[in-house]
């Protein structure tokens, strides 16, 4: 026998596609997330480590 308490909460349909203001992981600039994934930005992801699938090591990210 289950509890309410214990089952996970119904998403909000009206909330799954929010543009969101997210911290870039690499660069940690602020910029509008397209979706709950998106957590690098355009610019980031124009640069050649990103296109080329260089290790997420091997990205520096400012202090």
């Amino acid at each position: 026998m289950k509890h309410k308490y214990h089952q996970k909460p119904e998403a909000d349909p009206a909330l799954a596609h929010v543009c969101k203001e997210r911290q870039c992981l690499k660069c940690g600039v602020k910029f509008e997330s397209k979706w709950s994934g998106d957590r690098i930005c355009s610019k980031c992801k124009n640069g050649s480590a990103w296109r080329e699938g260089a290790s997420w090591l091997s990205w520096s990210r400012p202090a």
